[in-house]
């Protein structure tokens, strides 16, 4: 099978985008955010690889060669956007198994693969977020289940004002709808939110809901593409200043 995501943990990060985080430019940057969104799986927790074993698994196990599929095909996006775009790209996927099965077994396998440590200070930033602003989401495309396990392992419900995932909206990450929605229930503006996501999908969807966006580089499929699409770039959140949310409020 092919490669998941390579761990880019040792990515130089690009060099206008790390020297903005480290000096005073931070607050003319993200001046006036009034909330914070965070994804959660590659962003929160690092879970894509789960994600590509998953789709990997599906394809095995109905029996359909894929070399050279690329397994990030499915990061940020929700089961049943991920099954309609294997559909595109196997048609006899189609013909061997459902899509409400296919998207049941995807989910399942993604529950019971080795269960993902959390991103580097990622417990941190949400506690950071949540005592500086106080307005902080989780807007995933994982389904309600994975959300409140992860929020439960991570022992952060306390500090989020409103989590939300693929049950909660209509249309998949790189739509805004997501975002939009997050924004809604907080009762914000979007333009005076910050996101940080992980996959392509998700930074577009960031973007087109009128938000600022981090990327968070450690599981990004395309890091190159990451940074060019967000307003700024980490691996994780270790590589923040230690008053970057005091700073910016």
């Amino acid at each position: 099978s092919v490669a998941r995501g390579s761990r880019v943990s040792d990515l130089e990060l690009h060099p206008a985008t790390m020297s903005r985080m480290e000096t005073g430019d931070i607050e003319e940057k993200f001046r006036g955010i009034k909330c914070f969104i965070f994804d959660m799986d590659g962003t929160l927790v690092d879970s894509e690889m789960n994600t590509g074993l998953a789709v990997d698994k599906l394809l095995t196990d109905e029996g359909i060669e894929h070399p050279g599929l690329d397994e990030t095909l499915c990061y940020g996006k929700t089961w049943q956007l991920c099954v309609e775009e294997l559909y595109k790209l196997y048609p006899q996927l189609q013909n061997t198994v459902g899509e409400a099965k296919a998207m049941d077994k995807l989910q399942y396998d993604f529950e019971n693969a080795p269960e993902p440590s959390p991103m580097e200070k990622a417990v941190w930033a949400v506690s950071q977020a949540h005592a500086t602003i106080g307005k902080t989401a989780i807007a995933t495309s994982s389904n309600r289940e994975s959300l409140t396990n992860t929020i439960g392992r991570l022992n952060i419900a306390s500090l989020l004002t409103v989590a939300i995932g693929a049950e909660d909206y209509t249309k998949s990450k790189p739509d805004p709808d997501p975002y939009l929605t997050a924004a809604k229930l907080l009762g914000m503006d979007p333009a005076s939110c910050l996101v940080f996501e992980d996959s392509i999908a998700g930074i577009k969807a960031g973007k087109a809901a009128g938000m600022s966006v981090i990327a968070i580089l450690q599981r990004s499929p395309d890091a190159d593409l990451a940074k060019s699409l967000a307003d700024a770039a980490i691996t994780n959140y270790a590589e923040l200043p230690l008053d970057f949310f005091e700073k910016i409020k």
